[in-house]
């Protein structure tokens, strides 16, 4: 979070948009560069949750200027230092 910021990203925070279902929760970073906006997000939560964050993200790519985006997920080989509970790139 800390490198983030020093780099110009916002932490916990969204695009300016309309009322919209995005409304709820904020993307873990965002840059802002002179073409629009790039969101970061990481996942430490199930697969479930992983799904939500890239429905998030995709729908602030409609709602918004957002060019790109990136999700970090535990990769398969990385998957089994952590908890069965954390979703992986495998599964998603």
């Amino acid at each position: 979070m800390h490198s983030l910021k020093n780099d110009d990203w916002k932490t916990e925070s969204l695009p300016d948009i309309e009322a919209s279902v995005l409304g709820t929760r904020d993307l873990d970073a965002l840059k802002m560069t002179s073409e629009g906006y790039i969101a970061f997000e990481w996942e430490t939560g199930n697969i479930s949750s992983s799904h939500r964050a890239l429905i998030k993200l995709f729908l602030a790519m409609q709602e918004t200027d957002l060019l790109g985006s990136f999700l970090v997920v535990p990769s398969n080989n990385m998957k089994q230092y952590v908890t069965d509970r954390i979703g992986n790139i495998g599964e998603l």
